[in-house]
């Protein structure tokens, strides 16, 4: 029928994809697009936070407006806005892409401001002193830790390799990173 020819027609432009398709549809393909080049926590962080989103996933990406992200954002914890509003992002970036919309509204979303960083505190000479005095098991690991670089998780499994530690575990950068043995550790190494 023509309606029928229609549909074949408007399916097979768009690539085999439908004409109109949900916020959650266009979450899951970019997630599914992206996922090769994640790393495991990133899939899985991304994952955790489209689940903030379950009051649009059902709804058609074009009849959303900023209103309804921000209704879901006001509901989130405040350490989780801004990377839920990321999310947002992906579903957008991946509907524009495809010609599901021509309109972003997870940038017009008002932002967030994050909290200030925690401030970190150097470990001062006279303390690294006092961790050398006490040769203790775990001083003698936080002196590791303060000469190499290296996480709390990675010190329990970087391996050595002449005069290099190699280890890693956070992002697929940092793996298999090569940090040489400061002299000072190299007995405790």
């Amino acid at each position: 029928s023509r309606k029928e020819g229609l549909a074949a027609l408007l399916n097979y432009q768009n690539n085999g994809l439908p004409a109109e398709i949900t916020f959650g549809d266009a979450l899951n393909k970019w997630i599914e697009e992206n996922e090769p080049k994640w790393s495991k926590s990133t899939y899985d962080n991304y994952l955790s936070r489209s689940k903030k989103l379950s009051p649009i996933l059902d709804r058609p990406i074009r009849e959303l407006k900023t209103a309804d992200l921000e209704r879901i954002l006001d509901t989130v914890p405040a350490s989780v806005r801004n990377p839920v509003k990321q999310v947002m992002h992906g579903a957008y970036s991946w509907a524009m892409r495809h010609e599901y919309c021509d309109k972003d509204y997870s940038k017009l979303v008002k932002s967030y401001a994050r909290k200030p960083p925690k401030t970190k505190t150097p470990f001062t000479d006279e303390e690294i002193d006092e961790l050398w005095q006490d040769g203790s098991e775990m001083a003698c690991s936080v002196l590791v830790a303060i000469y190499s670089g290296w996480r709390w998780n990675e010190l329990m499994t970087f391996e050595v390799d002449g005069d290099n530690m190699i280890g890693g575990s956070k992002t697929d950068a940092g793996k298999g990173r090569i940090v040489p043995i400061h002299p000072k550790i190299a007995p405790i190494v």
